[in-house]
């Protein structure tokens, strides 16, 4: 296909930055499947598995150029990889489109002389962002597009009051090592939840010993990664989603918080079309027109993503804490379990993955804050005495297939 992006031409016998960025990194621009391209050098550059969640971290940077900016946070427990991930992913994108830093003040975003329009503010750990009042701060800029505070001023000879504004649209990058956040940052971040089983555990493991063996290693290209992004934000073109009335009527009316994440799908879907434009057609005014691949794409990345958000789905680990009592329960014939025995019954040798305590822990309290496990003491330092509540659910599905998109439909589901 040829190149449908409008490259500016050259006033004199120069090229243009544009074209000259292009000519760069056209190996990417080109590809008719950009992330399969990143795929390779992902896995080249070591990271191991996560290839869905390092695309959608890619694919949500691009969407700093629309006036709602995906947010996400990354969550795990401590070691199990969170900011290699967050920082392995933008690698691949151009260090000026986000602002990187290891903690804030409460107030730091009020009174920052940085300028955060379109870019992404990059946390290393949530709790290093100086209390509920740096959040709630955080809060204002991602929902409002900015801050506005006005503090009283008392070292002047009339003492008065002064107006400070950061402006937007930004969004926010950032890690946690919190099974549960605040609902009112559940409804602003995508959660995005690491792998954490023993399978990639050994992945990792396997990774590294081949590393010091010798083994060889591809090395990302780095720098034509941020010229294409630089490429890219040279012209950002009004991007439509033709369909995105027949994808809305085939998303269930579940919750408020699908409002937003409704809003965060329609960018990833923009940024998706607007990375893949050398094969998107243009209407007759310009504007960049999405197709069906670009929702499928964003469909796969998102569907785990939003059914998690809106508690449809119960996670792999959490299903097997579950499967972990029932088992332990109808063996003993009752109904009260321990955290010991589910210890115990993860280092058996009937069941196939090896969980270590501290772990298991873990599994246990994201377990309990579910309506799926009870426990019934409530004495610190005393044994747990877990029992199943209410049976597990079956998946469902929140977003529309590419199928269902297609067809016409009419009514909004209920």
């Amino acid at each position: 296909m040829e190149m449908t992006k409008p490259l500016a031409q050259p006033a004199d016998e120069g090229m243009s930055k544009e074209k000259a960025d292009y000519e760069k990194c056209k190996r990417i621009a080109d590809a008719p499947n950009i992330l399969a391209v990143l795929d390779e050098e992902l896995r080249g550059c070591g990271l191991v598995g996560e290839r869905a969640n390092a695309n959608l971290i890619f694919l949500s940077s691009y969407t700093r150029h629309f006036d709602k900016p995906v947010s996400l946070v990354i969550q795990g427990s401590s070691g199990a990889g969170k900011s290699n991930l967050l920082n392995t992913a933008l690698r691949f994108v151009d260090p000026r489109s986000y602002v990187a830093l290891g903690g804030t003040s409460e107030k730091a975003l009020i009174f920052t002389n940085r300028d955060l329009r379109h870019k992404h503010l990059v946390i290393q750990e949530m709790a290093s962002l100086g209390g509920e009042d740096g959040m709630r701060y955080l809060r204002q800029i991602l929902s409002e597009g900015s801050i506005t505070y006005e503090m009283t001023v008392i070292d002047r000879e009339v003492p008065g009051t002064e107006i400070m504004q950061t402006d937007g649209p930004m969004g926010l990058m950032m890690t946690t090592t919190e099974t549960n956040l605040n609902h009112e940052d559940q409804t602003r971040l995508l959660p995005i939840t690491l792998d954490e089983s023993p399978e990639q555990i050994k992945a990792v493991l396997l990774a590294k010993a081949v590393a010091v063996a010798g083994g060889v290693t591809a090395r990302a290209e780095f720098e034509e990664w941020h010229v294409f992004d630089q490429f890219i934000s040279e012209s950002v073109p009004k991007i439509i989603i033709p369909f995105a009335e027949n994808m809305v009527c085939g998303i269930g009316a579940h919750s408020h918080r699908m409002k937003r994440d409704v809003d965060q799908l329609f960018s990833l879907i923009q940024a998706h079309a607007l990375i893949h434009q050398m094969h998107r057609e243009r209407d007759g005014n310009g504007a960049l027109l999405c197709d069906y691949e670009d929702y499928a794409v964003v469909r796969e990345l998102m569907e785990p993503v939003v059914s998690r958000g809106l508690e449809q789905t119960v996670p792999t680990d959490i299903r097997e804490v579950l499967a972990a009592v029932k088992a332990i329960s109808e063996k003993n014939s009752r109904k009260v379990v321990s955290q010991n025995e589910i210890v115990e019954f993860f280092g058996s040798d009937r069941h196939s993955a090896s969980i270590d305590k501290s772990n298991v822990s873990r599994r246990v309290a994201k377990a309990l804050k579910t309506p799926y496990l009870l426990n019934f003491c409530k004495d610190k330092g005393k044994s747990d005495q877990l029992v199943l509540a209410h049976p597990l659910p079956e998946d469902n599905q929140i977003l529309p297939t590419v199928e269902d998109v297609k067809a016409p439909i009419i009514e909004m589901q209920a």
